[in-house]
């Protein structure tokens, strides 16, 4: 499938058969954050998040109109944490069967706007305060897809898309620069590397094809076809990251979904 037939598979999904095979869920979340620091294990709620069911055809959607929340990711003083500020988030999942055999799903996201700020917060201040944040991401107008086709168990295909109106990324976690990025972004591009943090954009993971019966679901191996598409929008990971005067790991994740 072309990228610029995303929006055309989401409408034919929306209004497909409910017939053939059946297949495990997709899922899209809109933000997830997990982080482990002073052997403390911390993290947000996933936010606007959505599952498909265990069914030939479903159509799912969750929006958030605005979200504010803050996770003190260890204790002590300054305190590393995390903010996040935005509006417009929505996340969709939806699959039918195809009258032939096999099946077409869809795990989508969008952002309208969204800002996260992870930063060691003193008892006085504020998480835009005097100290440098370690991280600033802001982005706006995100849009990312994770699409799957198959017609049946030894012919199938995966793709993700992402695309973005502006993101900027900023703070000491990357030597204080501005990484900008912005309209179509390529599969796994790497936008920052090192012993710290890793970035990842437009991440995707593809493994095997995936049948399910009445009891359970089981992966064949990749070689008979793409089964399972994992995407996330802007994957962040923490290695051991110093917050302020703690380590800090973990996973910042905006836009994760699965097609399958």
């Amino acid at each position: 499938m072309r990228p610029s037939a995303i929006g055309a598979a989401l409408l034919a999904l929306a209004a497909g058969p409910a017939a053939a095979q059946e297949g495990p869920p997709s899922t899209a979340t809109a933000i997830v954050a997990k982080f482990t620091a002073a052997g403390v294990a911390s993290q947000i709620r996933p936010i606007a998040t959505v599952s498909g069911a265990l069914s030939r055809a479903y159509d799912s959607t969750e929006t958030v109109a605005q979200v504010s929340e803050t996770v003190a990711i260890a204790p002590g003083d300054p305190t590393p944490t995390l903010f996040v500020t935005g509006e417009g988030l929505s996340s969709h999942a939806a699959a039918h069967g195809r009258a032939g055999g096999g099946r077409e799903s869809l795990g989508a996201n969008s952002v309208a706007h969204l800002r996260l700020v992870l930063t060691a917060q003193s008892s006085t201040g504020s998480g835009d305060g005097p100290t440098v944040p370690a991280l600033i991401i802001e982005v706006r107008e995100l849009a990312t897809s994770a699409y799957f086709d198959s017609q049946a168990a030894t012919r199938s295909a995966a793709m993700g898309l992402m695309t973005v109106g502006s993101l900027s990324i900023s703070g000491g976690l990357v030597g204080g620069e501005t990484l900008r990025r912005s309209g179509q972004v390529a599969p796994n591009t790497i936008l920052y590397n090192s012993p710290q943090v890793t970035i990842t954009l437009n991440r995707q993971v593809e493994s095997g094809v995936v049948t399910c019966d009445e009891e359970d679901c089981a992966e064949a191996p990749i070689g008979l076809g793409v089964g399972v598409i994992r995407m996330v929008g802007v994957d962040v990971a923490l290695h051991g990251a110093l917050v302020g005067s703690t380590r800090v790991s973990g996973q910042i994740r905006v836009d994760q979904a699965t097609a399958q």
